[in-house]
């Protein structure tokens, strides 16, 4: 088999992966290429005298590397999200891949609900501050327009 034939081989089984589990994983790439009738297959050095696991995931990582997955009807490389560790100990057992378009559409989000939830702190602030210049009728026309500017603000936000 020509290698323009397996690299199709196991790009198909890398979107059939990302598509199920949302990220490839080096480790399920090798089971899923492991059946002979796998696409994926001949990718692979499956003599185990002349290549073990860890060569396999060596495999696994060049070729998810190389190929590329479809995102919203479009072709895109994947990148490595390294093993997750907190104190030392490993919280994910592998690193695993996932396409930059969904990466950076994740960091958006959680910016988003971080600025979000800073704005709705601000706003309780806000309005002890209203609470406190309730005896000062020169303070109200500043006030309002604070008020309109926090609705403003969090109308744009709640619309991205």
């Amino acid at each position: 088999m020509d290698q323009k034939t397996i690299k199709q081989g196991v790009e198909q089984v890398v979107n059939e992966l990302y598509n199920q589990h949302g990220e490839v994983r080096p480790s399920i790439l090798i089971e899923a290429a492991k059946p002979k009738t796998s696409p994926a297959h001949d990718g692979f050095e499956w003599d185990n005298k002349k290549a073990g696991n860890e060569y396999r995931l060596i495999q696994a990582r060049n070729w998810i590397r190389r190929v590329q997955v479809v995102v919203e009807d479009r072709p895109e490389t994947m990148i490595h999200i390294p093993q997750i560790r907190v104190e030392g100990e490993a919280v994910e057992s592998e690193g695993y891949y996932k396409p930059v378009s969904v990466l950076v559409r994740d960091e958006y989000r959680a910016a988003l609900d971080e600025t979000l939830s800073r704005l709705n702190a601000a706003k309780a602030s806000f309005e002890h501050l209203k609470k406190a210049s309730n005896g000062k009728p020169e303070k109200a026309p500043a006030l309002k327009r604070a008020d309109k500017g926090f609705d403003m603000v969090e109308s744009a936000l709640s619309a991205a």
